[in-house]
């Protein structure tokens, strides 16, 4: 149709295009290659001939109108550029485009003048965009802007920061750090001052600000406040948490909008809050619009809503705890909290108890956890009337994979359990049912659901089931009463991946009195064993331990006891052993899925017959005997009960000849012995290291001592506390002939109960009995066993020594003189030092009369032979026979006798004496050779003895008595082995007699009294 038009004549042309033209936009149809939609390019830069100065990007105006400019725009969509179509716009952004906040002009030209309240005020920044429209309508895009700043009058300097801030609400400042209590509090500054000829400070102009530092400026993190005086209240979320160090700066403007720095802050931290709310106002409890306080409801499931006043708080209530307690136990069967500042809440309960009476308490707690006190909202009881449970399900099936779980073994964490069962009665209701998959181990609920009646099936998902779990699934029926009927078991499997069992535990050590129970011939039926072992491993862990008693001879299982998975020692008590049955002990560990390692065993012991606790002394007591003291293995060379031995051992780490020779060259000098004065006794050393044969580099052949056994002494007379009496080796010298020679050394050890109870020591001294040969290997190493217990084993870092002591006679042919002395080992590996001879009184020419009184002071003492020395007496530093003269200022001569029986002089010269034979050598225990048995003085024995006034001369016997020194000592170790459950009669036990030994350890208290006299000798 155009091609025809356009074939006319121009004028027809023009004429017949109008009228299409016109006939389009008469229907409504747009002619669009006619249409302008492209707008127009930006204008150039916004521009100002008013900036009187460019501070950065700003242009800085005076506080009056000012001019703007841009270059026009260009538009190329053919309608062209509406030269009186510019839009202005002032946006309050200060870096960027922040939209257009006020339209100043949109029918402006490229020039325009910006007034009024379209000016920045002073002190403020605006940014000022232009944008074009051309005739068609289009908007072009917004130009770059230009930033304008008045200056109001020229004033942009920022005025001087306040003062520094503080507070009048410190309780107390710490490290810098201004305490305050929980709560609202003030911070405040001196006015800030302005810059002269500034526009003013602007006095509600005050900027605070919160910064999460501790040490330095950390931005503000919070603004308190733009508009504040010289002071500003800090409240709510901008105080410190209690503990937390918070700073507070302030800043001011001045009335041209200036901001000075900030100021040196405040660094505040509250105080922990101890103070509770207030008790809370006005709560009141209802069950179904009533007041619970009274009330007795006949559900179990009772709905109760509780409104109540807010409470108060020094800083501010957190929370309101709600409680339903059960009256009778105390019990909090419901604990609920709601927030505050709620004043309302409802809680839904369940099963509560028939017959009980429940109290509905509330109280507030704060922000610190403090709680406010509980205040009652009443008291309600519940009574139902239907008490009678559902019947027992009629019947029940659990399937795994559809196989029956009761036996199954799975090797799956994670079985679906298919749970079928059928429907139960009520006498009322039945509401539902309880599904529960029960952990048999522990007892727990793995899994407890409900399915509502009337459903009889349920599928369960589970996963997480323990290796090594057994598992059963239980279901019954619940009424609406919420009685529970009887539950009914569906069956039991187990999960079983871990079929590794653990392994044997390590180092199993059974011990009687500290010795291996492996071959021990056990003279009673009840012994008490001590076990220690080292853990078994295993990759799930090791659940418990089993240690079990069994008989050998006749296999079977006498005891068992299980320990622990962090017990590695125990002691196992027996009871009722047979006398000539075997036993031995065996631990196996159980892993935590139920398997059992391999068994260890111990050693096998076996039990004697019962020993009585009559005291064999030659066993016992005073070991005499030429097959034990030159026994060849223990008795000569370097043996268990040798001067070599014990020397070594009680050297520690010093070299053992150094440490001997040390201890005889203390007699080769003059030594201070607290007030005595000992002089040297060269002879001793002279003869000792002189037939003490040498090694070829000097030292002492320790092997070939010339000092042999004479006797192995169980002194169990000797009770002090802590201990269980002394044991003794006593030593005598023999020349390089191996003849005698007057010299005793005697080594004296405390049995210590840091080792060994005192039932461990006496019943291990009296287990000498069972063995009647003392020449037998069994004699021989139970006592090898006390003398190594005793004599060469540390307890606590060190031998437990009592005292060394000599008894020497070495001049006493050529100048009737004898001499004891007495030394001590004052710590571990330290050389012997020489100490005071105990119970003998250091005798001057001027103190006799001094003796005299104190004896006649302790004279009750002294007859029952339980004195002490002491003060003003002083201990000597040696004894020697003519030392001993009691003075004449006695008044009972019996008790100067006494006196002197129990120094060591006065009882080496007098209880050797028998009244008839006059003076025999001063030893009760008589040097030997090698082959003749020691010969004890007549004072161990019930004959007649001469106790003498004045021992330096015996014209005569005034007080003739009998010692009987080893039935004394009997006496006392008899009574010792009763207190420790020894039968006093001599009862054999034969096969299934039961006499136990209660092996009862006696106290200091219990102990017999011991007689003085043998507290020293």
């Amino acid at each position: 149709m155009l091609n025809l038009i356009l074939r006319c004549t121009p004028t027809m042309r023009r004429w017949r295009l109008e009228r299409f033209v016109f006939a389009w936009v008469i229907a409504g149809i747009a002619p669009s290659v006619l249409a302008d939609t492209t707008p127009p390019t930006a204008p150039g830069n916004t521009t100002s001939t008013s900036c009187i100065s460019v501070v950065g990007d700003a242009c800085i105006v005076n506080d009056a109108d000012f001019s703007l400019r841009v270059t026009a725009a260009t538009d190329a969509g053919g309608s062209g550029l509406n030269a009186s179509g510019y839009q202005v716009c002032r946006s309050n952004d200060v870096t960027g485009w922040g939209g257009c906040d006020v339209s100043i002009s949109t029918s402006a030209t490229i020039n325009v003048t910006v007034t009024g309240s379209h000016r920045p005020a002073p002190g403020a920044r605006r940014a000022y965009y232009f944008r074009a429209r051309d005739n068609a309508g289009n908007w072009g895009p917004w130009n770059n802007p230009i930033y304008i700043v008045t200056t109001s009058g020229g004033d942009i300097t920022a005025p001087n920061p306040p003062g520094n801030t503080s507070s009048p609400h410190c309780v107390s400042v710490q490290n810098g750090t201004c305490m305050v209590n929980p709560g609202d509090f003030t911070v405040q500054v001196t006015a800030a001052t302005d810059n002269p000829g500034g526009s003013g400070i602007n006095t509600s102009g005050y900027n605070f600000c919160r910064s999460n530092d501790t040490s330095g400026w950390g931005g503000c993190d919070a603004t308190l406040s733009t508009t504040a005086g010289t002071s500003f209240v800090v409240s709510g979320s901008h105080r410190p948490a209690p503990g937390q160090r918070r700073a507070y700066y302030a800043r001011v403007r001045d009335n041209a909008g200036n901001y000075s720095n900030w100021n040196a802050p405040l660094y505040v931290q509250t105080l922990p809050d101890t103070t509770p709310p207030s008790t809370v106002p006005n709560g009141v409890a209802r069950i179904n619009g009533t007041s619970v306080n009274g009330l007795t409801v006949n559900v179990a499931n009772p709905s109760i809503a509780m409104t109540w006043g807010l409470a108060t708080d020094n800083d501010a209530v957190n929370r309101y705890n709600i409680v339903v307690q059960h009256v009778a136990t105390g019990a909090w069967t419901y604990n609920v909290s709601v927030s505050h500042p709620s004043t309302s809440a409802t809680v839904a309960t369940a099963n509560l108890q028939h017959g009980a009476q429940y109290t509905v308490w509330i109280r507030a707690i704060d922000n610190a956890g403090n709680a406010g006190t509980f205040v009652s909202l009443g008291t309600f009881s519940v009574s139902i009337a239907d008490t009678t449970p559902p019947s027992a399900l009629p019947s029940l099936s659990a399937t795994i994979g559809g196989t029956s779980i009761n036996g199954l073994t799975l090797a799956n964490t994670a079985p679906t359990v298919v749970i079928n069962w059928g429907l139960a009665t009520d006498n009322v209701a039945v509401s539902r049912y309880q599904v529960m998959l029960i952990h048999n181990q522990s007892g727990g609920g793995v899994y407890n659901l409900t399915v509502n009646h009337p459903g009889t099936t349920y599928t369960l998902m589970t996963s997480g089931l323990q290796d090594g779990g057994n598992y059963s699934v239980q279901v019954r029926a619940i009424d609406s009463s919420n009685n529970n009927g009887p539950l009914r078991n569906a069956g039991t499997f187990m999960v079983r991946l871990d079929t590794t069992p653990p392994s044997a535990v390590g180092s199993f050590a059974t011990t009687l009195s500290r010795r291996d129970i492996a071959g021990q011939q056990i003279p009673w039926n009840n012994p008490a064993i001590d076990m220690s072992w080292t853990a078994a491993t295993d990759a799930s862990g090791i659940k418990r331990y089993l240690v079990t008693l069994e008989r050998v001879d006749v296999a079977g299982i006498v005891n068992s006891v299980f320990y622990s998975n962090a017990t590695f020692s125990a002691t196992f008590a027996s009871s009722n052993l047979i006398v000539g049955a075997s036993y031995r002990l065996a631990i196996k560990a159980q892993d935590r899925n139920d398997l059992w390692g391999p068994v260890t065993q111990s050693g096998v012991f076996s039990i004697a017959p019962a020993l009585s606790s009559s005291v064999n002394p030659a066993h016992e007591l005073m070991i005499t005997a030429v097959s034990v003291v030159d026994d060849p293995t223990r008795g000569q060379n370097c043996g268990a009960f040798t001067f070599c031995a014990m020397m070594t051992a009680m050297a520690g780490s010093q070299d053992p000849s150094d440490f001997t020779t040390n201890f005889f060259n203390l007699f080769r000098t003059t030594q201070v012995i607290g007030p005595d004065t000992v002089d040297p006794a060269r002879h001793v050393a002279d003869d000792v290291l002189g037939n003490w044969p040498r090694l070829g580099d000097g030292r002492l052949d320790m092997a070939r001592s010339p000092l042999i056994p004479l006797a192995i002494v169980n002194r169990a007379d000797l009770v002090r506390p802590g201990d269980a009496g002394e044991a003794r080796v006593v030593y005598g010298l023999v020349d390089s002939f191996g003849r005698p020679v007057r010299l005793t050394v005697i080594l004296e050890y405390k049995m210590s109960e840091a080792y060994l109870s005192r039932a461990q020591w006496w019943s291990e001294w009296h287990r000498l009995n069972q063995f009647p040969d003392q020449s037998s290997p069994e004699y021989l190493a139970q006592l090898q066993y006390l003398t190594d217990s005793f004599a060469r084993t540390p307890v606590n870092g060190r031998i437990s020594l009592g005292q060394v002591r000599t008894n020497d006679g070495l001049r006493f042919n050529s100048t009737f003189f004898w001499e004891f002395r007495e030394f001590m080992q004052p710590a571990a590996n330290a050389n012997l030092v020489q100490t005071t001879v105990k119970q003998t009184p250091f005798q001057t020419s001027t103190n006799a009369n001094q003796i005299g009184e104190w004896i006649n002071a302790h004279e009750a003492e002294i007859l029952a032979e339980s004195h002490e020395i002491s003060a003003p007496l002083q201990h000597a530093g040696n004894d020697h026979l003519i030392g001993v003269t009691i003075p004449e200022n006695v008044s009972n001569k019996f008790a100067g006798m006494l006196f002197s029986k129990n120094t060591c002089s006065g009882c080496h010269i007098e209880n050797n004496n028998r009244a008839s034979d006059g003076l025999r050598p001063f030893y009760q225990l008589q040097p030997r050779q090698r082959g003749q048995e020691t010969r004890l003085a007549d004072f161990f024995f019930n004959v007649p003895l001469c106790g003498v006034f004045n021992p330096k001369a015996i014209p005569e016997c005034a007080f003739p008595y009998t010692q009987n020194e080893l039935g004394r000592r009997r006496s006392i170790f008899e009574s010792h082995l009763g207190w420790i459950g020894f039968s006093k009669e001599d009862k054999k036990q034969v096969s299934g007699d039961s006499q136990p030994l209660l092996m009862h350890n006696p106290t200091d208290d219990e102990v017999v009294t011991l007689d003085s006299m043998t507290r020293v000798h």
